[in-house]
């Protein structure tokens, strides 16, 4: 009875070998799906990765104050969940924003400067609000090149 109903849907429906407009349709749909979770799973890893830092740090990285939260232990505790985003600092004279990308930061400006003496700036800040948007569109330039971050970091950990 099943072959009568689908012999009479026409032959393409029987035998989808001899249409392969089905299997690659199913196939197209199946990729458009496995991409989708992907990338939904990816976000809720990165969220649920900053939200642990939170808790177990006792650090909020989302918003803060520098006098709180110093700006080295700031960036220590983004580059332990190697975070990706855009570090906004804001003191009364001047902001800086200061972009990481899996924990390490890649670049600094602000202030009329950028790079090396960007970071160094906004680490001497006393006091600065600080916000830090997982969601900014990172910039392509590099100003701070490799094991460079880790020296003012440190350096800057000693003269507190």
């Amino acid at each position: 009875m099943l072959d009568q109903i689908l012999n009479s849907l026409g032959s393409s429906f029987a035998n989808p070998m001899l249409s392969p407009t089905i299997p690659i349709a199913a196939t197209v749909v199946f990729l458009a799906l496995a991409l989708l979770i992907a990338r939904r799973a990816g976000k809720g890893r990165r969220l649920a990765r900053i939200a642990q830092l939170k808790e177990e740090t006792r650090i909020n990285v989302s918003r803060g104050q520098l006098a709180a939260t110093p700006l080295p232990e700031l960036m220590r505790a983004l580059a332990d969940y190697r975070a990706s985003g855009m570090l906004e600092l804001v003191a009364p004279t001047e902001s800086f924003s200061l972009y990481f990308l899996f924990g390490r930061i890649f670049h600094a400006q602000g202030a009329g400067v950028e790079g090396e003496a960007a970071l160094g700036r906004a680490l001497r800040l006393p006091d600065a609000l600080y916000r830090f948007d997982l969601k900014t569109r990172l910039p392509r330039v590099t100003t701070i090149g490799t094991g460079i971050a880790d020296v003012p970091v440190a350096e800057a950990a000693r003269t507190r």
